[in-house]
């Protein structure tokens, strides 16, 4: 990105001093939201689209708890897992059709303190998912934190940006019981 002033063919003193308070850029892309959980609702997330969940053999309930992340008002996801041998629980939420730049980052707010097992997020693009830990870019606590996690992270494992279509908060790969929170995702 390159930003110019240009001077030329001008009333004004051919020298000077040009002093610039502010800059303001325009136009950017706004982050596209996927839930923030705040509404409330079991029948569509942020963007109007439809939740599921899966549990072979194991155990998942989603509650919207109050207590937002990043708001004195609002609610979070709340995920109650027991994972059963050769188990796991995926909470996924469908997406309208999102084109990701290579620079995009997915970013959540998230806790729970010590895992037992590290909670992974998807995002798929119909034909393939591609997956990350958590804890690969965050110290989960027991307070909020916030996970930033590049989108190139997933386009390495051969997910195309360019059609994503859901989002995967998965448990699995142990026998385990917990704990997990996701806020403004």
């Amino acid at each position: 990105t390159t930003l110019s002033f240009s001077f030329c063919q001008s009333y004004a003193p051919t020298s000077g001093r040009l002093y610039i308070r502010e800059i303001r850029l325009t136009g950017l892309a706004t982050p596209t939201v996927i839930d923030s959980f705040d509404v409330g609702n079991w029948e569509s997330n942020g963007q109007g689209n439809s939740y599921w969940t899966t549990a072979p053999n194991s155990q998942l309930t989603p509650t919207i708890v109050p207590g937002d992340a990043a708001k004195k008002r609002g609610s979070a996801l709340q995920l109650d897992y027991n994972i059963g041998a050769g188990g796991y629980a995926i909470w996924h939420s469908n997406l309208n059709t999102i084109s990701l730049p290579a620079d995009a980052i997915l970013t959540a707010w998230v806790k729970g303190g010590a895992q037992n097992v590290q909670p992974r997020f998807y995002l798929t693009d119909g034909a393939k998912r591609a997956g990350v830990t958590v804890a690969d870019y965050v110290t989960l606590l027991d307070s909020w934190q916030l996970l930033q996690i590049p989108a190139s992270a997933f386009a390495a494992q051969g997910v195309n940006l360019a059609n994503q279509s859901g989002f995967e908060v998965v448990f699995e790969y142990s026998t385990v019981s917990g704990v997990f929170w996701v806020d403004n995702i």
